[in-house]
């Protein structure tokens, strides 16, 4: 468990655990823009039908499920 030079305590071991789980909220918001482009592209909708129907989707999705990954990761950090 130690590693020479190594700084913190397993409080900051969580934190930094915590902010790269965090980080997995990009990929899926890459996702969602995928899926933008494949709504206006492949399937025709218009900027109008995306704002009413799917945009609060293709943001709340992602940011939940990281945020979910994440606080469901904490106890599994220090390990």
């Amino acid at each position: 468990d130690y590693i020479y030079g190594s700084r913190g305590n397993e409080k900051s071991c969580t934190a930094q655990g915590f902010f790269i789980s965090i980080g997995s909220i990009a990929c899926y918001t890459n996702v969602s823009l995928a899926l933008h482009y494949l709504l206006m592209l492949k399937m025709g909708w218009s900027e109008n039908k995306i704002k009413r129907q799917a945009r609060l989707w293709l943001f709340a999705v992602p940011v939940t499920i990281g945020l979910a990954f994440s606080f469901a990761g904490i106890p599994f950090y220090d390990s």
